[in-house]
């Protein structure tokens, strides 16, 4: 199936499927928008593991995505004026039965997820800048679909780290090829829109709070695009999200928001428990699902406002060697006509491997829900 044939194909059924349900088309002609909110999390083995709630904790190459402020929230342990974090995640996805969008309506085994997030942070005394950049898609026999989210962000930490702010450019690119993920893109989608975050660490607190603030963006084709199918467009809408975290340490000496590069000492006793949670508001697209354009069979999604919840348990439960993780998360209901809600149960570990130039670490995560099952391997620095 050629890519302009599945557009048109996809732009008529959407058009014959809005007038039947009596809906008033989004956009005239035969426009079609997709919406590109993520229901199910792609995302590092820490954030998964934590069922998503991550803005209220905000740090780490891994955090930005859920808060920009991350970029210049450093590790208690770090001492120097110059700090590096990278993050590679792989996240393997069984191609039977996905349901992306959890309309009880899955892809056929025909069609294979696949999904990574790769990243790096450089701060500079206060300053943050890094890059974190999540590619996912489906491939199928006749086509794939691809999206990739690129943040390019830089923060900055005032009084010592009490207040983090944080501001990047989201660069989203939507690619249809006819045969695989590793060729030319026939039909590209791209658009860039703005993301703000905000973290609160009260110096004698054990608590931090969060905020993130996403910016609407719209993805369109080139001015060299076929005009064929030059009217799909995508629409990823703003998002308003409010975090919170408690920290309760086994070292009473150890405190959750201690000044940046204090030059904190080991704890003697590193157990501890981390608890989150994360509230996230999501604008209107009046789109069609991703997942029904893979499908050829259009849904609208997006017609209302749409709320996510997240919350998650961290702990040491090994000293220096093993972390666990365990997390849950109500997906935003997007599709018309969809009625439940999708609860995710989601854990995970990361073990501390050896030291070799850097402090290694493994990773593990899951992420279960009707119609979605995820496992996400990675390594890092182990802190």
């Amino acid at each position: 199936m050629h890519t302009r044939t599945l557009i048109l194909l996809f732009a008529v059924h959407a058009t014959i499927a809005a007038r039947e349900a009596q809906a008033q088309s989004p956009l005239p002609g035969a426009r079609v928008r997709l919406d590109l909110v993520r229901g199910p999390l792609i995302t590092s083995s820490r954030i998964m593991g934590l069922g998503g709630a991550f803005v209220g904790v905000g740090e780490g190459i891994d955090g930005i995505y859920r808060n920009p402020a991350a970029l210049s929230n450093r590790n208690e342990r770090s001492r120097s004026w110059f700090d590096i974090d990278l993050t590679f995640d792989w996240l393997l996805v069984s191609s039977a039965q996905i349901d992306w969008d959890g309309d009880t309506r899955p892809l056929s085994a025909d069609f294979a997820f696949q999904a990574v997030n790769l990243g790096l942070v450089m701060q500079f005394g206060p300053l943050g800048l890094g890059i974190l950049a999540t590619l996912y898609g489906w491939e199928g026999p006749a086509f794939s679909v691809a999206n990739a989210d690129q943040l390019l962000g830089l923060g900055w930490a005032f009084a010592d780290g009490e207040v983090i702010v944080g501001a990047g450019v989201m660069v989203a690119t939507l690619a249809i090829r006819t045969t695989s993920l590793t060729t030319p893109a026939d039909s590209e989608l791209n658009g860039a829109g703005v993301d703000v975050g905000f973290l609160w660490r009260p110096r004698d607190a054990d608590w931090r709070l969060g905020a993130r603030l996403r910016t609407t963006t719209h993805l369109a084709q080139g001015d060299a695009a076929d005009p064929a199918v030059s009217e799909l467009v995508g629409i990823s809408p703003w998002q308003l999200a409010l975090g919170w975290s408690s920290y309760y340490s086994a070292d009473p000496t150890r405190h959750y928001n201690p000044r940046l590069r204090s030059k904190v000492p080991k704890p003697s006793d590193r157990h501890y428990l981390l608890i989150s949670s994360e509230l996230v508001l999501i604008g209107t697209s009046d789109a069609q699902s991703l997942e029904s354009l893979v499908a050829a069979t259009p849904r609208p999604s997006g017609r209302h406002l749409s709320v996510a919840v997240h919350l998650g348990a961290e702990g040491e439960v090994m000293h220096d060697r093993l972390r666990a993780r365990v997390g849950t998360y109500l997906e935003p209901v997007r599709v018309a006509g969809r009625q439940d809600l999708r609860l995710h149960i989601t854990g995970g570990v990361e073990l501390h491997l050896f030291e070799f130039l850097f402090d290694w670490k493994a990773n593990f995560a899951f992420d279960l829900a009707p119609g979605w099952e995820n496992v996400t391997l990675g390594v890092g620095f182990w802190k």
